[in-house]
């Protein structure tokens, strides 16, 4: 996280956020589609100098400088590898700067973009940001609708619910068979 946060600063001061931002999930895009090119960035059998002029003659021009500048510095510490996760923790970091969160939807079907936008607006306004909605379809759930929030599930689910009311009557069913038993016994 080092590395991505020392990428912020120096896009935030330059105000490059948004372009290295985009430019950041294209790279690790490229790096996970030429697997020659991930090998380049991963191989501690190429020098350093050697890898700085393949950078040089692959990078320069096509991204923006300071994501130029900072591949040769990734480089001159031997940490291209870690790239996938710079950019995710860039990415991250962004969505915090910006007040965004992810939530994931899931609903026994599809929601319209107007219920999806209202999902949006109350998850946003009780966290405090902008909610980044995605959605995924579950019958099992057979109504209502779960939220996931980073590590946070709120269940509010048909199938959940019914599952509570089973358990509730269970354990009413097992309390007055207890209570009946013991009235039984007392009563010999």
């Amino acid at each position: 996280m080092l590395y991505a946060r020392s990428l912020m600063e120096l896009a935030q001061e330059g105000g490059v956020v948004d372009e290295v931002a985009e430019e950041l999930p294209q790279l690790v895009q490229l790096l996970a589609g030429q697997p020659d090119l991930a090998e380049l960035f991963k191989s501690r059998a190429i020098n350093t100098a050697a890898r700085a002029r393949s950078i040089e003659a692959i990078f320069k021009g096509r991204v923006s400088d300071l994501t130029y500048r900072f591949l040769q510095v990734l480089n001159d510490k031997g940490r291209l590898a870690i790239v996938p996760t710079i950019a995710a923790g860039y990415a991250k970091l962004l969505k915090d700067a910006r007040g965004e969160v992810d939530v994931e939807v899931i609903t026994a079907r599809a929601l319209s973009d107007a219920q999806l936008r209202a999902v949006g607006a109350k998850v946003g306004a009780s966290v405090g940001g902008k909610a980044l909605l995605s959605q995924r379809v579950d019958e099992s759930i057979l109504g209502g609708l779960k939220l996931r929030i980073g590590d946070k599930l709120i269940d509010g689910s048909v199938a959940t619910q019914l599952q509570q009311i089973k358990r509730d009557m269970v354990a009413r069913g097992r309390e007055a068979v207890r209570s009946n038993t013991e009235a039984l016994l007392s009563d010999e």
